[in-house]
């Protein structure tokens, strides 16, 4: 039998151990929040964003790159990543190597708000692309669409409004894209990246409101 005052040590122990792990845990998570919020203010991104009632929260890769988590799930929604050149040459190639939608031909069409754009279908989605200053935009049709190119204009108006609102291409960059991809039962995500003097940014994921929120932040610093 063991006696009643071996069982008290035996739980006073474990306690401590539980009460010691559960310290350690809050230490670390306590030291991520305050890595995270360091790298996020460096980057002049947010710490949080809301979409649609939905929030994510911020949280540090390493000094350069930042991933938005959903807050109730913990999934990955969006990734920030920061390049940091020795010069603007070497930012060029970083950019170039993204492997951003190139300017194509198409047949022209007109947006709602009297941008000219360009049209082309192809691999079973519908592409619209226009140039705003030095950022070319490029909207991936969902593939109900992809045989009505008008449906396929009406999404890219949708673009073109969150853009707009946005304020992303209002930023001055040496060169950018925008690749909004409307297929939201598909794996691709949204990319908004741009090159500016010695930096290249890379912003992705399957919410375009949320990377836009990221982007035009971290383009006004």
């Amino acid at each position: 039998m063991i006696s009643s005052k071996i069982k008290a040590i035996t739980i006073s122990t474990i306690i401590a151990i539980v009460g010691f792990a559960g310290g350690v845990k809050w230490i670390v998570e306590s030291q991520n929040v305050h890595a995270t919020q360091t790298v996020v203010q460096q980057l002049s991104i947010p710490a949080t964003a809301t979409v649609d009632q939905q929030k994510y929260v911020a949280k540090a890769v390493n000094n350069n790159q930042v991933q938005y988590q959903d807050s109730d799930s913990n999934l990955k929604a969006a990734d920030y990543q920061v390049i940091n050149s020795e010069n603007p040459h070497t930012a060029s190639n970083q950019y170039h190597n993204l492997k951003m939608p190139i300017k194509f031909d198409g047949q022209s069409t007109t947006l709602s708000d009297g941008t000219k754009s360009t049209i082309q279908g192809a691999m079973g989605h519908v592409y619209v692309q226009w140039q705003r200053g030095n950022w070319t935009v490029t909207t991936v049709s969902s593939p109900e669409v992809a045989k009505n190119p008008k449906a396929a204009v009406k999404q890219a108006n949708q673009v073109n409004k969150l853009i707009k609102e946005s304020q992303v291409t209002d930023h001055s960059i040496d060169r950018g894209s925008i690749v909004i991809d409307q297929d939201s039962q598909g794996d691709n995500e949204s990319q908004i990246s741009w090159q500016k003097g010695k930096q290249t940014v890379n912003t992705t994921g399957q919410n375009a409101e949320l990377i836009t929120k990221v982007a035009e932040q971290g383009l006004s610093k």
